[in-house]
C-alpha cells in the first residue's frame, strides 16, 4: 500500500519483489477457473494473516496511479496468476488435486504444525478469518488496464524451487531472471526476458515454467523498466542508383516538405581535344512556365536572370575546359523560384568548335549543392557523332509536381551555339513527354533498412541515403526485429 501511495508522477517506474512462501487456498464463489485462489504467506502469517490474490490486484492494479508503470517480481511457489491480470504468456490452468486439502497446505506447511491451526490461518474450512472476496475473473479484459507486469516464478499448481547456483543460495527464477538481464545490459524485451529465462531453468534442470502477466497483450513487446535501447542502425548498403541520364530515364530531386537543401548544381567538365582544337562548351538552363512558356534563360551572357527572384546563378564562362573538376556551373535554388516555373531545360552548348564529338572527356551533371560528390543525374558526352554530332544537347528537363522535383532524361540533339537557341527544342520535348502523366519510373528514392535486435515499433533510426544524407526515419507500431522495412526518401 505504501509503495502505489505517496507523491506519485505519470511516468514514475515502481519495482516490488517478493521472495518468499506462496500457496493456495480453495475459492468458494467459482470465480477462479481451478477453483482456487493464490495466496502470500510472509512471515507474520500466524499474527497478519495470508495475503489474497484478490488484494495483491486491488492494490497493485486498482491503486496504481494513471500513467505510473509497476513491476512485480513473485519469486514463491503457487504464483502464475497471483496477479489476476488478464495477459499471461505461458500460463496453464490445472484442476490436479482440486479437493485435495493437503495440496493447499503443503507449500508453507510444518511439520510440527497440527492441520487445524494452519487451516484457521488459510481459511480453508471457514473458521477463523473472513473468506476472501470474489477473485475477478482473469479472462475478462480490464476496464481501465494500467501499466502492470507480474514476472512469476512458477505456475498455479507448481513449486517454485530454492537452489545452490554458481555458489550461491537463491531462488531459481530470481537466478534465470538476474542473469538474463545482465547478460542483456537490463535492454530486453519482457517476452524475450521470459523466453531466456525459461530456456535457463530447463538447462539446469527444474521443472517450474516461470510466466508474465500483464494487462494489455502489446505491452509484453515493451522494455523491462522501459529500458529501450538508444538504436544506432546500420542500414543495408545498397548502391545508389546510377546516375547516367539516358532518353525518359526519370530522377527524383528534391520535397520541399523535408529538411533536405533544395538547391541543385548543374556542373559542365570537358578538357582539350585530342587534336590540340580548342572548344569552348556552355551550360545553359531555360526556365519555362506551366503552359511552356518562357520564363528567362540562364547563361554566360544572362549569369542572373532578373525574373528569377535571385533563384539562380550563371558562375561564370570558361572558354577552354581548363582546370579540374566543374569548368561551368549553374545554381539553382528550386525553393525560391517563381511559383510560375514548372520546367527547367538543361542545355549544354558547342559556341566555339565543329560540335560535341569533336570534344574529350566532357560530361554535364546535376547534383545538390550540399553534397557535390553524389550526382543525382549525369550525362557522358562522346565522341559518337550519331549521338553527339551536333552543336547542342538538351541533357533533360527538370520539372515540378506539387511539392516535389524531377528530372526526366533527354540525351537529344540540339542545334544552336547559346542556350537561348534552344527553347523551341526544349518546350518540344515537354510536348512530347512531359503533357502526360509523370512516367511510373520518376518517383522518389527508396531505401531499405535492417531493424536489428533491440530495434522496435516506434523507434526514431538514423538512415544514410544514397543521396549523402542523414534522415531521421520513425519505424511503423508493429515493426519487428530482424525485419526488413522500405522507406520513401
Amino acid at each position: 500500500e505504501w509503495l502505489v501511495s505517496g507523491d506519485l508522477q505519470a511516468g514514475d517506474t515502481l519495482f516490488f519483489s517478493y521472495s518468499g512462501h506462496g500457496s493456495q487456498v480453495r475459492c468458494r464463489d467459482g470465480s477462479e477457473e481451478d477453483q482456487r485462489n493464490e495466496v502470500l504467506v510472509p512471515c507474520d502469517y500466524r499474527t497478519g494473516g495470508i495475503i489474497v490474490d484478490n488484494y495483491i490486484h486491488e492494490v497493485f492494479h486498482d491503486r496504481l496511479p494513471e500513467g505510473v508503470r509497476l513491476i512485480c517480481v513473485f519469486d514463491c511457489c503457487h504464483s502464475g496468476s497471483v496477479g489476476d491480470l488478464p495477459c499471461q504468456r505461458d500460463f496453464q490452468f490445472s484442476f490436479d488435486d482440486a479437493e485435495d486439502d493437503d495440496a493447499l497446505l503443503g507449500a508453507i506447511e510444518p511439520e510440527e504444525e497440527p492441520e487445524e491451526n494452519l487451516a484457521r490461518y488459510l481459511d480453508i474450512d471457514g473458521e477463523g478469518t473472513e473468506p476472501p472476496e470474489a477473485c475477478r475473473d482473469i479472462s475478462l479484459p480490464l476496464d481501465q488496464p494500467k501499466d502492470v507486469y507480474m514476472v512469476s516464478g512458477c505456475q498455479d499448481n507448481q513449486t517454485s524451487a530454492d537452489a545452490t547456483i554458481d555458489g550461491l543460495r537463491q531462488g531459481a527464477m530470481s537466478w534465470s531472471l538476474l542473469s538474463t538481464l545482465k547478460e542483456t545490459d537490463f535492454t530486453i524485451k519482457y517476452e524475450d526476458l521470459l523466453e531466456s529465462m525459461k530456456k535457463k531453468l530447463k538447462t539446469r534442470g527444474f521443472d517450474q515454467i516461470p510466466s508474465i502477466s500483464t494487462t494489455q497483450e502489446h505491452l509484453f513487446r515493451g522494455y523491462f523498466l522501459a529500458n529501450a535501447p538508444v538504436l544506432s542502425v546500420d542500414p543495408i548498403e545498397i548502391p545508389a542508383p546510377s546516375p547516367e541520364l539516358g532518353a525518359s530515364k526519370g530522377v527524383f530531386l528534391a520535397d520541399f516538405t523535408d529538411a533536405t537543401p533544395d538547391v541543385m548544381r548543374v556542373g559542365l567538365g570537358w578538357s582539350w581535344s585530342e587534336g590540340g582544337e580548342k572548344i569552348d562548351l556552355d551550360a545553359g538552363a531555360i526556365f519555362l512556365g506551366a503552359d511552356k512558356e518562357k520564363i528567362a534563360v540562364a547563361w554566360w551572357h544572362d549569369k542572373e536572370p532578373e525574373e528569377l527572384n535571385e533563384a539562380v546563378k550563371h558562375h561564370g564562362d570558361n572558354r577552354s575546359g581548363k582546370g579540374e573538376g566543374d569548368d561551368e556551373t549553374i545554381t539553382i535554388d528550386l525553393g525560391k523560384l517563381p511559383e510560375e516555373v514548372k520546367y527547367v531545360g538543361v542545355v549544354i552548348n558547342c559556341y566555339e568548335g565543329e560540335n560535341l564529338a569533336a570534344v574529350s572527356d566532357a560530361y554535364c551533371r546535376l547534383y545538390n549543392a550540399e553534397t557535390p560528390e553524389n550526382d543525382l543525374a549525369r550525362i557522358k558526352i562522346g565522341s559518337d557523332p550519331e549521338k553527339f554530332g551536333a552543336k547542342a544537347l538538351l541533357m533533360g528537363v527538370m520539372h515540378r509536381e506539387e511539392n516535389r522535383w524531377y528530372m526526366l532524361g533527354a540525351a537529344q540533339p540540339a542545334e544552336g551555339k547559346k542556350a537561348t537557341d534552344n527553347v523551341d527544342e526544349c518546350q518540344d520535348f515537354i510536348t512530347r513527354k512531359l503533357s502526360r502523366p509523370v512516367p511510373k519510373a520518376i518517383k522518389p528514392l527508396k531505401a531499405r533498412v535492417l531493424l536489428p535486435d533491440g530495434g522496435s515499433g516506434g523507434d526514431t533510426i538514423e538512415v544514410f541515403t544514397p543521396g549523402g544524407y542523414d534522415v531521421s526515419l520513425t519505424l511503423p507500431d508493429d515493426a519487428e526485429p530482424g525485419s526488413v522495412l522500405q522507406f520513401e526518401l
